[in-house]
């Protein structure tokens, strides 16, 4: 993780203040019960350093988080889960970027929620309004998979 954190990424950001960043969001996510008013002012004054760097380093810093506090988990997840939410609606921007970092927030979430569980449920159905959404890839392949995740969070919501 130290090389991870000492080496400049292709927007010339050390990784090192991405990490800070992350870990000021979700602070403020937690400590304002995930207030827009808090979140948005914190996103607004480094929205330059939501793009990929961000992505790979929200994943990073997630895997770190999980294995040091195993007992805050689903509180570590629903975290992620909240400021992905903020950044998928975040007005300014890049719109593109937005939802990417929406997305991979989103995985690391779903990969950590109890699969068939109701939460697990609401991510599936979160991930399936980034994919009708996202402008990156082909519009075809996105539809897809926002097809898939929005059958696999119906396919729960029919048991309850």
């Amino acid at each position: 993780m130290e090389e991870n954190r000492d080496r400049v990424n292709s927007e010339g950001e050390n990784s090192q203040e991405y990490a800070n960043f992350i870990l000021e969001l979700l602070q403020a996510e937690q400590d304002s019960n995930s207030d827009i008013k808090v979140i948005y002012p914190i996103l607004d004054q480094r929205q330059h350093l939501l793009n990929a760097g961000f992505s790979e380093t929200l994943q990073q810093v997630a895997q770190i988080l999980i294995a040091e506090h195993p007992e805050a988990i689903s509180s570590i997840v629903a975290d992620i889960e909240n400021l992905s939410i903020h950044i998928k609606n975040f007005p300014l921007g890049s719109r593109a970027n937005n939802i990417e970092i929406a997305i991979t927030g989103y995985q690391i979430v779903l990969n950590n929620w109890q699969p068939g569980s109701e939460k697990f449920a609401e991510t599936q159905n979160n991930l399936a309004i980034a994919y009708r959404n996202r402008i990156n890839g082909s519009r075809a392949e996105n539809l897809e998979r926002a097809i898939e995740f929005y059958e696999a969070a119906l396919t729960f919501m029919r048991l309850l």
